[in-house]
């Protein structure tokens, strides 16, 4: 795993951040999209992480295993084909979700 490094704006500025970041093999048609281990990342609220889906997605309600904390949902309404192949996301958990950014 390695970090990437990603601009966030705070009051009209941008300033980078480096963000953990994983690769996503996962099949098109499997709704668990992996199980991933990242040294020295904590999931909890407010928590962010790259994830590079490298196919598409064609299943209802994705789910993605990082550091133990499981199977959580990829997103509100996340719906077939709504990831896209080859697409590096920002995800924030929520303490429930993994929310795309």
């Amino acid at each position: 795993m390695a970090n990437k490094i990603s601009l966030v704006k705070i009051d009209s500025n941008f300033y980078p951040i480096t963000l953990p970041y994983i690769e996503c093999n996962a099949a098109a048609d499997a709704v668990n999209k992996g199980s991933y281990t990242v040294s020295g990342f904590t999931v909890e609220a407010g928590a962010q992480i790259q994830v590079n889906f490298k196919n598409d997605n064609t299943t209802g309600a994705p789910t993605i295993t990082i550091n133990s904390v499981g199977k959580t949902i990829v997103g509100y309404g996340v719906f077939a084909g709504s990831l896209f192949s080859a697409g590096i996301l920002t995800l924030i958990y929520d303490g429930t979700y993994w929310v795309i950014k």
